[in-house]
């Protein structure tokens, strides 16, 4: 049987539940239009450039990207991100630019 769900990740670990190829965090290594539907959740905030991987996301999905993730509010919001990233991810040595976005910037940059 054809396995309906995969995985990329740029640090592949040995036991997983699906499918998962290397990523090298910029291009998606499958073609465009390969798959009906994309999910990332929670990834965005760990990339240097989130448009770049939303835009890699649209050009590998023949109809559906959805996108979840954490959005900041203002300061006191930001800082509480930053501090649950850390705690979360820091002991898996998980990239940490805590870039967050926020509802006025993911709402400029959707655009299809």
């Amino acid at each position: 049987m054809k396995s309906l769900i995969f995985g990329i990740d740029v640090f592949v670990r040995p036991e997983t539940n699906v499918k998962v190829t290397a990523y090298d965090g910029k291009t998606i290594p499958y073609e465009d239009g390969d798959f009906d539907t994309i999910i990332i959740i929670d990834v965005l905030h760990h990339t240097d450039d989130p448009n770049l991987i939303v835009a890699e996301m649209a050009r590998v999905s023949s109809k559906y990207v959805i996108v979840k993730d954490h959005l900041k509010s203002g300061l006191i919001s930001y800082l509480k991100l930053c501090i649950m990233d850390y705690v979360g991810n820091a002991h898996y040595h998980v990239r940490l630019p805590y870039n967050y976005q926020s509802k006025k910037t993911v709402g400029n940059n959707i655009q299809k």
